[in-house]
């Protein structure tokens, strides 16, 4: 299966815990649940929404499998062009959706202060130096 979702900052090993850690999932079947979601329910909202406001011809039909398969636009992208400011001329290419989900830890300012002043060599000079 081609990953449509990406993590940063986790491997497939870690554990994310929500809800002050009742309910856990390891990262490798969260992001299993995300890509079903995106490939079956997003696709299919995506067009819907673009047809809504008058961008028509975002279907991606397959004739050799007589259906839309418009959960392509996850995997290979729609066919389409592209004119950029400054360019002058259309570019064909593609549109590709990507999910990036990102872990983005707490800062821990707290603990590098105590540890600092308890297990660091710094923290043992100013110790003894406040002592004398």
């Amino acid at each position: 299966m081609n990953e449509i979702v990406k993590f940063l900052n986790l491997t497939e090993q870690d554990v994310l815990a929500f809800s002050q850690g009742e309910h856990t999932v390891k990262v490798s079947k969260f992001k299993k649940i995300v890509n079903s979601i995106f490939q079956s329910s997003v696709p299919e909202a995506l067009i819907k929404v673009l047809k809504e406001q008058g961008i028509n011809g975002v279907d991606i039909y397959e004739p050799s499998v007589r259906g839309f398969q418009n959960y392509q636009w996850l995997l290979v992208g729609k066919e389409c062009e592209a004119l950029t400011v400054g360019s002058g001329e259309w570019q064909k290419g593609k549109v590709r959706i990507r999910v990036t989900l990102e872990f983005c830890p707490d800062e821990v300012e707290e603990k590098v202060e105590e540890n600092s002043n308890n297990g660091s060599l710094d923290g043992l000079r100013k110790q003894l130096n406040l002592d004398s």
